[in-house]
Formats: C-alpha cells, sequence, structure tokens
C-alpha cells in the first residue's frame, strides 16, 4: 500500500482569479507600477497584490486560508510567472497542504498547470483551471461555492430564494463552504472521471446486453455518442484522449484555418455544455495532474490513464478497425474503474 501524504500543516487554497479589490497584475499595468520588487520580497505585496482571508474553523479545516490574487499569464513576461511563483513558494512550506486555481480567462491553460506542478514538484496538492462561472468554485452553480461571478465572494441574495447567501463575513471565508469546496477539488478528478465512465457506458450500454452479439461495429459505437449528444460524451472522450491538442499540431493558421476552426468548434460545445450543466467537463488540468503523479513516485496512477487512453483510442480512432468486440468494451470500463480507484494516490 502507498500511503497518501498527511498533512499536520495549513490548508491553503490559492485562488488566481478577477478579483475585483485587487489590481489586476497584466503587462499594461507591470509596466506602470514597481512589482518586480515583491519577487524577491513577496510578503511585501500582501494586501497589495494578493490578499489573505482567513477561513472559519471546521474539524475537518481547522486552519486554513485562502490567498487571493489577480495575475494574468503574459507570454512574452517571464517576470509575471516569477511573481505567481514567489507568491506560491510563500505558502507551499513545510507541512502546508496548498491547492491553486488558475483562471482560465487570466490566459491560463494546461501548459501553466504543467509548469506549476513541475516547479513546485510535491509542494502543491493539486493545480485546477476554472472559468465562466461554471466551476464548483463558484457558489452559483451548486449552492456551495465561495466565489460570485464579479470578482468576490458571494455577499448577496439568491435570486430564486430571496435569501442572502454570504460565503464570507467579518474578515472570514465561512462555514460549511469552505470544507465542500475543499473536499469537492480534493476529489474533483476521480469524480470527474468517474461521472464519464458512468455516462459513457450509459450509452453503450444496449451493447452489452445478454443476447447482443460479440462483435459490434465502431460505427454503431461512434453512433450511440452522437444519439447521446445532449451530454456531449463524444467531445468528452476527445478532450479525456487529449485529442483536441493533438489535431492543432502542426497546423498553420493560414493554410488549415478551415480545419482549425471545425476542431474549435466542437470544442466550444464542450465549454456550451459545461456553462448550461454549471460543471467541469473538459480534462486538460486533469490530464495533467495525473499524469504528473510519475514525477512523484506514483507511476500506477500515470500509467493507469495511458492504459485507459490506449483501449479508448484503439476503440474508437484507431486506423484499420471497424469492430470490437464485448470484451473490449467490458475491459475499457474495468481500466477506467481502476484508474477512479487508484486517482487519490493509493495502491492495494
Amino acid at each position: 500500500m502507498v500511503e497518501e501524504k498527511k498533512h499536520s500543516g495549513k490548508k491553503i487554497m490559492i485562488i488566481v482569479w478577477k478579483w475585483r479589490d485587487l489590481p489586476h497584475i497584466n503587462e499594461k499595468l507591470w509596466k506602470q507600477e514597481p512589482f518586480q520588487s515583491y519577487i524577491d520580497n513577496i510578503v511585501d505585496g500582501k494586501d497589495h497584490i494578493y490578499k489573505e482571508y482567513p477561513v472559519q474553523y471546521s474539524d475537518l479545516c481547522p486552519d486554513a486560508v485562502v490567498v487571493a490574487t489577480a495575475i494574468y499569464k503574459v507570454e512574452e513576461n517571464e517576470d509575471i510567472d516569477r511573481l505567481l511563483d514567489s507568491l506560491i513558494d510563500g505558502y507551499a512550506q513545510g507541512s502546508n497542504e496548498v491547492m491553486l486555481l488558475l483562471h482560465r480567462s487570466n490566459n491560463y491553460e494546461a501548459k501553466d498547470v504543467d509548469r506549476l506542478l513541475d516547479r513546485f514538484k510535491g509542494r502543491l496538492s493539486k493545480c485546477f483551471l476554472f472559468a465562466d462561472g461554471r466551476d464548483y468554485i463558484y457558489y452559483k452553480t451548486q449552492k456551495s461555492g465561495i466565489l460570485d461571478d464579479i470578482g468576490s465572494f458571494q455577499i448577496q441574495r439568491d435570486p430564486k430564494t430571496e435569501e442572502k447567501v454570504s460565503t464570507f463575513a467579518d474578515g472570514k471565508v465561512l462555514q460549511p463552504y469552505f470544507d465542500r469546496v475543499w473536499q469537492y477539488y480534493n476529489n474533483e478528478f476521480e469524480t470527474k472521471v468517474f461521472q464519464f465512465k458512468e455516462e459513457l457506458f450509459d450509452q453503450w450500454l444496449p451493447f452489452l446486453l445478454p443476447g447482443k452479439p460479440e462483435h459490434i461495429s465502431r460505427e454503431s459505437l461512434l453512433n450511440a455518442l452522437r444519439e447521446g449528444n445532449e451530454r456531449v460524451i463524444l467531445s468528452r472522450i476527445k478532450s479525456f484522449l487529449g485529442r483536441y491538442e493533438t489535431e492543432l499540431q502542426g497546423l498553420d493558421a493560414a493554410l488549415d484555418f478551415d480545419q482549425i476552426t471545425a476542431v474549435k468548434k466542437e470544442k466550444d460545445t464542450l465549454k456550451d455544455r459545461e456553462k448550461t450543466d454549471r460543471i467541469s467537463y473538459d480534462f486538460d488540468d486533469c490530464i495533467t495532474n495525473l499524469i504528473f503523479q510519475k514525477n512523484l513516485g506514483n507511476d500506477f496512477v500515470s500509467d493507469a490513464y495511458e492504459d485507459a487512453k490506449r483501449s479508448l483510442e484503439h476503440a474508437l480512432f484507431a486506423p484499420g478497425i471497424n469492430m470490437i468486440t464485448q470484451q473490449d468494451l467490458r475491459e475499457i470500463a474495468d481500466k477506467l474503474n481502476y484508474l477512479v480507484k487508484i486517482i487519490p494516490g493509493e495502491l492495494d
């Protein structure tokens, strides 16, 4: 058994977002104000470029903190990266357990998750991407998150119940909101893979019923996914396999404009469904975290993802394959179930 890492220090949630009471540190503002000095002395920037909010006590999180900052990713300015690194470094110390949430509209994407996991190897618990009011961290999604969608904590009336909802009061992030968010993100990757597997096999269950043919045409499997398009399962499969990124690799912006547009339009259906359902379906940050587990000595997690990926890729997209067996489908289900089981970092 590989033991999951235990933490006796603070639980720290760093949220890089569009906080309205903090300067939005982008290229333009960087040139106007002396943020450079904070790279080596990040504590001097407290209450200016970042704020620290204590969390109301709970048994789950007896000593927790939310750290807010509005740093933006600027490709051509590595100093802004260094500023964020310095902030994370100040908290990712000792036995602290640090979660990092990066706002996609602050220009962060999966490659930034990868860089930061590598930069703070073993010191970041997990790193997530969120956006557009569609993730759990927003109050309006599941009535449990801590953020509104305009740049602050949720402190306003629920439009349906007229009840005033506050996730922040008297200088503290309130319970049980913080605990719910922490617990959700602590389990988000396994939950996302599990729900994906369940909905995928809801569509494929008719092929596995008693008396059905052992061999199934690939086109029949794909048609079943297309028929269930309201759940955007096929787009979620492509995201799980990382196919959107590979389909865009090597394409020329001018010469391959139509192809690039088609891929992006298809991926936008995933974003639209996320906004409707108020849940994250894109696997980009999830995959990055899973693959990075091999750098922490948890090869069995990254290997399990790669194994499930290969089987699903072979069944649906490998060239020259026209027929799939019931056993192939059962193996895919087994591999996804196994991945869900070991994502927390434990191996029986």
